[in-house]
């Protein structure tokens, strides 16, 4: 199952890399950013057949996470068109303004406090982590 897998992400990957080599190094930008989108859909649906893990439930279980990057990114675009600083200061300023709002969203949302811990019981229930225990 595995290697049917990552043949159709490479087949996709592939695909969209020889419809956009033509048009610039945007629009392949472009493309690798649909690449991942299909091939998170890919990787998505298996894991809903096999591990009976929908892919709505994944797709909740990310938003928790995904959603404080939304805020984060505006700040740093923000950052970056109304100041002028060296690449180094710009730096900082970014890291400040994604760890200001990502503990903002951490303090004051829960389902993201819900989903790292999740995520800390599931590495506890693996082979890997039980065997360790022992």
């Amino acid at each position: 199952i595995f290697f049917r897998l990552e043949i159709a992400k490479k087949l996709i990957t592939a695909s969209i890399v020889l419809l956009t080599f033509r048009h610039g190094v945007e629009i392949m930008a472009w493309g690798v950013v649909a690449s991942s989108v299909g091939c998170a859909i890919v990787n998505s649906y298996y894991s809903g057949v096999h591990l009976d893990y929908p892919i709505g439930r994944q797709l909740r279980d990310m938003l928790g996470q995904s959603l404080p990057a939304f805020p984060a990114a505006l700040a740093v675009q923000l950052l970056r068109v109304t100041v002028s600083a060296s690449p180094l200061q710009m730096l900082a300023l970014c890291v400040l303004a994604f760890g200001v709002v990502w503990a903002l969203a951490a303090a004051l949302w829960p389902p993201t406090r819900a989903t790292v811990l999740r995520v800390r019981e599931f590495a506890w229930k693996t082979p890997v982590a039980a065997s360790a225990q022992a």
